[in-house]
């Protein structure tokens, strides 16, 4: 999302400098402490420090990891004594979580969001997590995920029937719950793609698979641009409570593929129950298949959902949607 929003900010002649805050570079690196993500948080700090006072404002990508927040209180005060306005762009939920901890975490909440003149948030359950914490002069806004890159739409055939399940390969994701599913359907074909935690886990995943679900572990270029042309369905499994709008769901409403996911986090914001896919309770493995089955063997129920996704698309998350929301939004500090 740096990406795109910088590319788009860039085109619309916007001056960027960009703070990157990248910690992590593997799936398995995401929430554990090492030396050299304190080093990469210093760094950070010291290029902040560096950033003039007369910038129009400075867009503040905000997380919710402990460590990490502990960093992002640290610079939203630095760039509140520098008298640099400030945009919180929220991409998680879990802030009510974290206040939680204690009576200092919440202060430390409130304190961080204090320093935001305006919060970005990509749907309203995100707005609804922070809105507590945001002062009152500040404002909330909503501005939807797009993604890096938008192909025409793939030609597809009712005869692929291909099950895709995209996203990282740790439990919370629901690849569990997939495999589960490609059991319980042994006649339709089942692919997994995604970033596994390691080769092990990857080998172990190919080893415990029925016949018709193919492991295929990252799937990128061209690779991923074939999966999504044999796809008829895209299914999201994911138990994490705190998915916000993962961008796998948006790849798919792009290309006009229906998502059958279940009702964590943000996710619901994204899932139109009937419009564009199926909404499900968590873990309802069993009302999953069903939806499965029903779906592909009804030509007519998929075109209209995959309408539906491509709608959804277009109206919200498409670059020039994106790109104007933005460009709208900052013509407030210009």
């Amino acid at each position: 999302m740096t990406q795109i929003l910088v590319e788009e900010l860039t085109a619309s002649s916007a001056e960027i400098r960009l703070a990157d805050r990248r910690f992590s570079k593997e799936v398995g690196d995401i929430g554990n402490l090492s030396g050299r993500k304190v080093v990469a948080a210093v760094g950070l700090l010291g290029r902040v420090l560096r950033m003039s006072r007369h910038a129009d404002c400075a867009i503040f990508f905000v997380t919710n990891r402990p460590a990490s927040f502990l960093v992002d209180c640290v610079i939203s005060l630095v760039l509140r004594a520098k008298r640099i306005p400030t945009l919180g762009y929220v991409h998680a939920l879990g802030y009510e979580r974290l206040a939680r901890r204690g009576r200092v975490w919440r202060q430390l909440v409130r304190i961080h969001f204090s320093c935001a003149s305006t919060v970005v948030c990509l749907s309203p359950r995100l707005a609804h997590d922070v809105a507590p914490f945001v002062r009152k002069e500040a404002r909330i806004e909503t501005v939807p995920n797009t993604i890096l890159d938008v192909d025409d739409i793939p030609a597809r055939s009712s005869c692929h029937g291909v099950v895709t399940y995209f996203s990282n390969f740790i439990p919370e994701k629901g690849i569990a719950d997939f495999i589960a599913l490609s059991r319980s359907i042994s006649d339709i074909r089942f692919v997994a793609a995604g970033s596994p935690v390691d080769e092990e886990q990857l080998g172990q995943l190919r080893r415990d698979s029925p016949p018709n679900l193919e492991i295929v572990g990252q799937a990128l270029g061209r690779d991923k641009r074939d999966l999504w042309s044999k796809t008829s369905i895209l299914v999201f499994p994911s138990r994490y409570e705190f998915e916000a709008q993962p961008l796998t769901i948006i790849e798919a409403l792009s290309k006009g593929i229906p998502v059958i996911a279940y009702d964590v986090g943000g996710v619901g914001d994204l899932v139109d129950d009937g419009t564009n896919g199926y909404l499900l309770p968590e873990g309802d493995v069993a009302g999953m298949k069903r939806a499965i089955e029903g779906l592909i063997n009804n030509s007519d129920e998929l075109a209209r959902l995959g309408a539906g996704a491509r709608n959804t698309f277009i109206d919200n998350h498409s670059r020039s949607a994106f790109r104007n929301a933005w460009i709208k939004l900052l013509g407030d500090y210009a």
